[in-house]
């Protein structure tokens, strides 16, 4: 053996001496898991699209607040008999509803849908005429089929509708129900 090889390095080797990162195979490896990459390109796609459904929904009205604009209970503490009911029921087994939207003296149909409307998140509506001639054309997207087709028909209390929502009047606990179906709905 040679002297060199049983004396101790020295202290100040020179570089051709010192093993280098090559020599044991890591230069051009990947230094993380491989799985990292393609878990952060998800996460960044889903950030960009909460970002930008958040950006695409209505603005709330000046000077309110999310509780006053999403109420859980009346924001004026009414008991709950003072609120109304209303269903929505697409005559497939698929069904939204609200539960206690705050009833007014004097409210109409009509009027509880705009409530509805207001209310976040909101129900999409198309309506024809005022009044005595109100007709629900259209109910979140779906689109009334016209005479002898399914079209948005209402109850009031389990009792079929005989005049135009936009003048039926409510009464505190009233529960209205709009229901996609043909005829009369008796």
């Amino acid at each position: 053996m040679s002297e060199r090889e049983n004396s101790p390095p020295e202290p100040h080797a020179a570089a051709s001496e010192i093993d280098s990162p090559d020599d044991h195979g890591l230069i051009g490896k990947n230094d993380g898991p491989w799985w990292m990459y393609p878990l952060v390109l998800v996460g960044a796609l889903a950030i960009v699209g909460l970002l930008a459904e958040r950006a695409n929904r209505p603005p709330m009205p000046e000077g309110t607040s999310l509780a006053e604009w999403t109420p859980l209970e009346p924001a004026d503490n009414k008991p709950v008999a003072e609120t109304v009911k209303l269903t929505i029921d697409f005559g497939n087994g698929a069904t939204r509803s609200f539960e206690k939207l705050p009833w007014n003296e004097g409210m109409t149909v009509a009027d509880l849908m705009q409530a509805a409307k207001e209310f976040r998140p909101g129900i999409r509506y198309e309506a024809k005429g005022e009044g005595k001639t109100a007709f629900l054309d259209s109910l979140e997207g779906v689109a009334g089929g016209g005479v002898n087709e399914r079209n948005w028909l209402y109850r009031v209390n389990g009792e079929h509708a005989k005049k135009s929502y936009g003048v039926f009047e409510l009464q505190p606990g009233d529960e209205v129900l709009w229901i996609y179906e043909r005829g009369e709905g008796e």
